[in-house]
């Protein structure tokens, strides 16, 4: 079901406001300008609606999805557009700015409807990839202040860098590697300790099932009891063992890959085959 206000965007958008299809008089373009803020209103009360007459939340998912990605559609034209124009660029400005608010709503008072698998318009992309780099600079910096393993940050630096360099992320992704770099910047900024253990623990509380990370992870449990007796390094194995297979996924916390096994679990069937092969 397209809603007729997604349809109406659909039209100007992608055949209207394109000039290889029409011409847009200054008129025409002063119109939909002042039809904006109308626009803005419908589509909430189309929002609430779905939210409140579907007998399911299944129902209402799929209705809101599908503003989404119509959105992100329409979002990509007007990015993709030539700007022609001052009056042009005014328009084009004006209807992002709409469309941008209509996904923020979704994304803040909706999020439980939302579909997170869903890929970021590319402009929205490009804008927050700018934070997460400026924000790299700082992590990059912090590391090399407080002499963290060279292994470690090339895992670390993994998901970001490929935020930085794609076109194309979902809003989880992006989510994801955003979250991240808030709670490393809050450990560089207060944690005194061993940032090595600190940061590997972070990573595996947030399940980040990088494989740089995990392989680097298991070698540093290895070290824990390298240097051990038969009998405590037997010990400690199973203590590892014991508490990766007790874990379970917390609750609000996205996996970094989706299509890839728990972090925990990739733990703990590393922590089997070393009990295995002790």
């Amino acid at each position: 079901m397209r809603t007729h206000t997604t349809s109406t965007l659909k039209a100007l958008i992608l055949n209207d406001m394109d000039p290889s299809k029409h011409t847009m008089t200054k008129q025409e373009i002063d119109t939909w300008i002042q039809m904006i803020p109308g626009i803005f209103g419908d589509m909430v009360k189309t929002i609430n609606m779905f939210t409140s007459i579907m007998s399911t939340k299944t129902m209402a998912c799929k209705q809101i999805n599908q503003i989404q990605r119509e959105c992100t559609v329409l979002l990509d034209g007007i990015f993709k557009a030539p700007r022609i124009d001052k009056n042009m660029i005014m328009l084009q400005t004006a209807m992002s700015g709409c469309i941008t608010n209509i996904l923020k709503l979704i994304e803040s008072d909706y999020e439980n409807y939302m579909d997170y698998t869903v890929y970021m318009p590319l402009m929205h992309v490009k804008g927050e990839a700018v934070q997460i780099e400026s924000n790299l600079k700082k992590i990059v910096a912090g590391f090399e202040q407080h002499k963290v393993d060279q292994v470690l940050q090339v895992a670390v630096f993994h998901c970001m860098k490929e935020v930085i360099r794609l076109r194309r992320i979902s809003y989880s992704r992006m989510r994801y590697v955003q979250r991240l770099q808030r709670l490393v910047i809050g450990e560089l900024d207060n944690y005194k300790g061993d940032l090595n253990e600190k940061i590997c623990s972070l990573l595996f509380d947030e399940d980040y099932n990088f494989k740089g990370f995990t392989d680097y992870y298991q070698g540093w449990i290895r070290k824990q009891y390298a240097e051990e007796s038969i009998e405590t390094k037997y010990h400690l194995m199973i203590s590892y063992k014991q508490f990766f297979e007790k874990l379970v996924a917390r609750k609000g916390v996205t996996r970094y890959d989706d299509k890839k096994m728990a972090t925990h679990k990739i733990m703990y069937e590393f922590m089997d085959l070393e009990l295995k092969g002790k």
